[in-house]
């Protein structure tokens, strides 16, 4: 089955070829999933009364020029001194 031979592609490294969604989500006073198909990428907020997550977000793009690039190094000027 379908399922099978996903899984199977990522065991034996191929699923650069095999792969058909990839996605991460963010929780924190909202919860947001970000999503693609491999066709553009979309938001998606978690609706806490009916459990479901609604779009919210259409073809997100990283900016191709911006001041910030990382979460983390944006703001090293912060972080204590090691």
């Amino acid at each position: 089955n379908h399922k099978d031979d996903l899984a199977a592609a990522f065991c034996h490294g191929d699923a650069s070829r095999t792969l058909v969604a990839a996605g991460y989500c963010l929780y924190s006073a909202t919860t947001v999933m970000v999503l693609t198909l491999g066709s553009g990428v979309d938001g998606f907020t978690l609706d806490p009364d009916t459990g479901r997550f609604l779009q919210t977000h259409s073809d997100l793009r990283i900016p191709s020029r911006g001041p910030i690039y990382s979460f983390n190094e944006a703001n090293y000027r912060d972080f204590d001194k090691p």
